[in-house]
């Protein structure tokens, strides 16, 4: 750890042709990375040993910029631009897709009920949820004098540019980046197309045509996007001489 703190995650048992593959799970779902900055391979006898009392044969971390990154990627952001509570940004891109995700079904379901101002009201906070409150395209959609916002007001946009801005010498991160920026625009005109309908039963066809745009947007950039976040995190272990 920071402080030089040391958790033990267990032995290391070798397959047959040498490769070993370690998972551990926090029993308190804490992110290691918000503590541990290394990672440490010891000589322990085949009995084990509650904590690491042997010789160091291998050696890897995080440091500098690339444990800064990472933190601000998948722990908490305490930088410049501030987010709501300080929220990572690429648990940030999830949480708000989600949001956004619920949102749609929302609308779908005023929809099947003929709760046309609702639907339209929720058709709104999906616009504003992907937007941003600094964004160009935030704003009242409905007509009803206020431009509501049920998630966070940082935004998809904003979440996916700024994991863009930290992982911009990666060219897939950056073409996943404007993936994001076009579908969102898409699914955007999409619920604005739907708020003008009168007609329930277009309403409602349109409404299936956006749960699977946002269904494609979900499994395709995000996930591309949160993967790369995630990959930022590998270091190599080396052999301690």
């Amino acid at each position: 750890g920071d402080d030089g703190t040391i958790i033990s995650v267990g032995m290391l048992a070798l397959a047959p042709d040498g490769n070993a593959t370690l998972i551990w799970n926090s029993p308190n779902s804490e992110s290691l990375l918000s503590r541990y900055v290394r990672f440490q391979v010891t000589l322990e006898p085949e009995s084990g040993n509650a904590s690491p009392t042997g010789k160091v044969v291998f050696t890897g971390g995080l440091e500098g910029a690339a444990l800064t990154n990472a933190r601000h990627l998948l722990v908490k952001n305490d930088s410049e631009p501030a987010t709501p509570l300080n929220t990572a940004y690429a648990l940030g891109l999830l949480a708000q897709t989600d949001i956004a995700a619920q949102h749609i079904q929302n609308a779908s379901n005023a929809a099947a009920i003929g709760a046309q101002a609702e639907m339209r009201s929720h058709l709104e906070h999906i616009v504003n949820i992907f937007e941003g409150m600094g964004g160009p395209r935030f704003g009242d959609h409905d007509g009803n004098g206020s431009a509501e916002n049920p998630g966070d007001g940082f935004g998809v946009l904003g979440y996916s540019g700024q994991i863009a801005v930290i992982l911009s010498e990666q060219e897939t991160v950056v073409e996943t980046a404007a993936s994001i920026q076009a579908q969102t625009a898409a699914i955007q005109d999409k619920c604005m197309e739907i708020q003008k309908l009168e007609d329930t039963e277009a309403a409602t066809a349109q409404l299936t045509e956006l749960r699977q745009m946002i269904d494609q947007f979900k499994t395709g950039p995000v996930a591309s996007l949160y993967q790369a976040a995630q990959d930022s995190m590998r270091f190599a272990v080396t052999p301690v001489e």
